[in-house]
């Protein structure tokens, strides 16, 4: 993640602005979008038939079965 926060505040155009706040300015949204992305492959993979979803009884995926 320390690399994605380098180049976010490389290439961002507002770096200077950000340099400005007095306070901590925390980053969690980069946090959000990689499990966004991490939770849209296991759908795909889940609606291609890739992978198969262990359930338990409750019908909570715990596990993935390749095929």
């Amino acid at each position: 993640m320390p690399k994605f926060h380098f180049i976010n505040e490389k290439y961002a155009y507002e770096s200077i602005q950000l340099e400005l706040h007095d306070t901590k300015v925390n980053k969690f949204m980069i946090w959000g979008m990689a499990k966004l992305s991490v939770s849209a492959n296991y759908l795909s993979y889940i609606k291609l038939e890739k992978v198969k979803p262990l359930r338990t009884e409750q019908g909570i995926a715990v596990e993935f079965q390749l095929k």
